[in-house]
């Protein structure tokens, strides 16, 4: 069987990338990842009404994700957010801010498109 090669997309964040030849990236990303459990995820609501509504929509979105990843092993944690975690957005310059801070490539792909975004 032949292997497939997928380039590394300019778009991935690079923090997400390990350094290292390309062939070892993914060894590498395993053995240090951090992770405290691989089979769980985390959805953080803003407020306990979206938590609830989450909750309550739990065994749907397990049953459809297990299905279409087939993996029966797969969790789900909701929580309501810390106060430092919320952050209400004003403005479309202010959201567009909070995504470059949390991925730098969405500068970087707003200058390649040459897009003028509102400030």
């Amino acid at each position: 069987m032949k292997a497939i090669k997928f380039p590394v997309s300019d778009y991935m964040p690079d923090s997400c990338i390990p350094d290292g030849p390309i062939a070892e990236k993914w060894t590498k990303y395993k053995r240090e990842a951090k992770l405290i459990n691989p089979n769980t995820f985390e959805i953080v609501a803003n407020n306990p009404q979206i938590a609830q509504y989450l909750l309550n929509l739990k065994d749907n979105i397990l049953k459809t994700m297990r299905k279409n990843l087939c993996n029966t092993d797969i969790y789900m944690n909701v929580r309501i957010a810390d106060i430092q975690e919320v952050r209400h957005i004003t403005s479309k310059s202010a959201l567009y801010q909070m995504m470059v801070e949390r991925n730098k490539n969405v500068q970087r792909l707003a200058e390649m498109l040459k897009l003028e975004i509102c400030k």
